[in-house]
């Protein structure tokens, strides 16, 4: 059995392994969410409301299969969902100049799909309830009213 090197180890080995892995992605044309500034400001906004959305479960790829899409859940083949985000959504680059809140969101209603499956009513209601207990403007609310009405999904909301 071989020996598992450290985290941050900085021997020949895991320095070999880290370059290997940073080219994989470059290929992939992904980049984990904790190596992400706008995935990392969207997960600390959710904890700082009591909401765990597990960083190691978010890449930001391009959506190829869907490209209008924001973000979507995925199966990566191996019994794990991921949360893939494109880099050039409007959320995702809001993110990125510093305004994390709606990505927030849309990373909140993946995550209930990743808990509680594929119906979208329950994933749009938590994200509205989320955005209402932060006082997102209501702009981001229509919007997010707006996408659920192009899923099928008609939500009240005062």
């Amino acid at each position: 059995m071989r020996a598992r090197h450290a985290a941050r180890c900085n021997c020949h080995e895991c320095q070999r392994r880290e370059i290997w892995r940073q080219a994989r992605e470059d290929i992939r044309g992904w980049r984990r969410g904790k190596e992400d500034h706008a995935i990392v400001a969207a997960v600390h906004l959710l904890a700082n409301h009591g909401i765990d959305v597990p960083i190691g479960s978010i890449r930001v790829q391009e959506l190829h299969e869907t490209p209008s899409d924001i973000a979507h859940v995925w199966d990566n083949g191996r019994g794990r969902l991921v949360i893939r985000v494109s880099p050039t959504s409007e959320i995702y680059q809001a993110a990125q100049d510093g305004q994390p809140l709606g990505l927030a969101a849309v990373l909140l209603h993946e995550q209930h799909h990743v808990l509680h499956g594929e119906d979208e009513e329950p994933c749009y209601r938590r994200e509205i309830e989320f955005l209402r207990q932060v006082s997102a403007p209501a702009e981001l609310l229509d919007y997010v009213v707006d996408a659920a009405r192009g899923n099928g999904v008609v939500l009240d909301v005062e």
